[in-house]
């Protein structure tokens, strides 16, 4: 078959995804597809215009019509509980085939999972937040109408990485549907459409989105709360720890990223992508990140690529509901801009101005960006090493700050730390109305304070004792709240927060993760990551008691209790040539 046909079959196949509009329901219970005892290997195979799933066979044969191979370990498998996905595209196909074929091996092996952590965060969305999210979901709609309206007119390279990334993700959808189709299943999941997809991967733009659609004079929720409630409120609507750390010596660099969140959201997929795209402009063929089953960005954030470029970030708060009347579908959403910059960049400052194009105001972050072709362990640390930038509507700001981690560390805890950003959201404005309701909520509003925030004074204090992978992932999983003088007893005054274990207003909400790397193992594609909470300094596992029974945790295990595990990107199935069937 030529490629301009299986262009035009790609772009059929797109229209009919996005006739989908309605959200499924989801099944409470847990689901009984079969899922991958062992690890699985396969292929997604274009033969006659049509995509299928293949299973390598005993023999070790693939298809030669094989466009995207693909290796899938359950979470259940891991030490880790990190599931793990390695997905590798035959260069000799279209690029557009690539990136579907990929979404679709994606798609088709995590079907089981895609679907848990789906009915996880719907039912969280709308049973525990009793958020409504049809209008929002509208609004992605139209933003994914209108992405793929530039992507089909654009001649840039910018353009071009949206439609290949909107083609992986039109494979994602294609995959999982045809593994839900599959008669020898002993029982179906639900259909998951187009929108269902859009709001897997866009959960994270909807806290954005949904105060859009308030009224003008609508106060933030924090407004309503006594100073006990939030104190709480604010210490659990943290997104993430992060830490660049740089040995005095200058021969290390260390990363560290723990992941805050609800924990209905512990169903954890570790992905290494390795396409081969023909498209002029592309400086990163290979990406490992820490991700979600049916997200195609890592959410976390950690992303690692082969241009010598990685990423991280924790989200920021706005506190000014005004600016989100800035917002318009007519963007792209801060998971699109990130797939595109990671692909295309070579530098961290190239990386902020890509994040700047087309800027959704959705999933305001702080990013932080490593380069290291500009690492030289042992020297001086060159201008350009660390870039960091921080995003919301209407604006992004974004520097070079090697000179503040030249004095040995960048933090990073939900706070901005560009003044004008930290202004248009409206923290400040916000902080001082609450001072005036007394000391109490003085004291709760420092969480909001870039120098007095809890993480702020723990990092400042101990990130002098980080001087390798060890003692950073002993950083990034601390909690010793009852022993610590400054926690006074409160489980969320540490690096990794620990709301089930709050006294007053116990949560099944914090800190989940922690995935850490050095530069030597970054160059590799590599981390090391463990799923759920912390159990440093003796605190006890978390476990889904009749406590939480209400938080959605399909396919989670019981309790967490896991180690540390060498992701790599490396793996026999693709490092090795097979043999082709005919």
């Amino acid at each position: 078959m030529r490629v301009d046909q299986m262009e035009r079959r790609l772009r059929i196949l797109s229209l009919l995804l996005t006739a989908a509009c309605a959200c499924a329901t989801p099944v409470r219970a847990q689901s009984t597809l079969e899922k991958h005892a062992q690890e699985v290997t396969g292929c997604a195979v274009l033969q006659d215009d049509d995509w299928t799933f293949e299973l390598t066979s005993s023999s070790g044969l693939i298809s030669e019509s094989c466009v995207a191979r693909a290796v899938y370990k359950d979470a259940s498998l891991t030490p880790s509980n990190f599931g793990q996905l390695h997905v590798k595209t035959e260069g000799s196909y279209a690029d557009r085939q690539q990136m579907f074929g990929a979404g679709y091996a994606e798609g088709w092996l995590s079907a089981h999972r895609i679907y848990d952590y789906y009915s996880n965060t719907l039912i969280y969305f709308k049973d525990v937040m009793k958020e409504q999210i049809e209008k929002p979901l509208d609004w992605l709609e139209d933003q994914d109408r209108w992405a793929r309206q530039q992507a089909e007119q654009g001649r840039t390279a910018y353009a071009s990485m949206l439609g290949l990334i909107l083609a992986q993700f039109d494979g994602l959808v294609a995959g999982y549907n045809a593994r839900q189709q599959q008669v020898n299943d002993s029982t179906r999941l639900p259909a998951l459409t187009k929108r269902d997809f859009l709001f897997v991967n866009g959960n994270g733009e909807l806290y954005d989105i949904i105060p859009s659609f308030a009224p003008d004079n609508a106060s933030t929720f924090y407004d309503e709360l006594d100073a006990d409630r939030l104190y709480a409120r604010l210490a659990t609507a943290g997104r993430c720890s992060g830490l660049i750390k740089v040995t005095p010596d200058l021969r290390q660099l260390l990363m560290g990223h723990s992941t805050w969140d609800t924990y209905s959201s512990m169903v954890k997929l570790y992905k290494h992508y390795h396409f081969a795209l023909h498209l002029p402009g592309v400086a990163a063929q290979r990406m490992s990140f820490s991700s979600y089953p049916g997200e195609l960005f890592s959410d976390d954030d950690l992303y690692m690529m082969d241009s010598n470029l990685t990423v991280l970030s924790t989200t920021n708060h706005i506190f000014n509901n005004s600016i989100f009347k800035l917002l318009t579908p007519q963007s792209l959403v801060s998971w699109q801009r990130v797939r595109i910059a990671n692909a295309l960049a070579t530098s961290g400052q190239q990386w902020t101005k890509m994040l700047d194009t087309n800027n959704s105001g959705t999933y305001n972050n702080q990013y932080m960006v490593l380069d290291f072709k500009r690492f030289i362990p042992g020297r001086e640390l060159l201008p350009g090493t660390l870039w960091v930038a921080e995003q919301i509507p209407g604006l992004i700001e974004a520097a070079d700050m090697t000179e503040t981690l030249l004095r040995g560390y960048w933090p990073s805890y939900n706070v901005p730390f560009f003044p004008e950003i930290y202004k248009r959201s409206g923290i400040e404005a916000w902080r001082q109305a609450m001072r005036k309701k007394g000391p109490d909520y003085e004291s709760a509003v420092n969480w909001m304070s870039y120098q007095l925030a809890p993480r702020a004074i723990i990092f400042r204090r101990d990130t002098a004792g980080v001087s390798g992978l060890h003692t950073m992932k002993g950083i990034m999983r601390s909690n010793d709240f009852q022993h610590e003088k400054l926690a006074k007893g409160d489980p969320f005054f540490a690096v990794c927060s620990r709301g089930d274990l709050n006294a007053k207003h116990p949560e099944a909400k914090g800190c989940y993760d922690s995935k850490v790397t050095t530069h030597e193992m970054a160059l590799r594609l590599e981390s090391e990551t463990v799923n759920g909470p912390t159990t440093s300094n003796g605190l006890p596992p978390f476990s889904w008691t009749s406590q939480f029974a209400s938080v959605p945790h399909q396919g989670q295990a019981r309790t967490f209790q896991f180690d540390f595990e060498l992701q790599s990107p490396n793996h026999p199935y693709l490092d090795t040539q097979h043999r082709v069937s005919r």
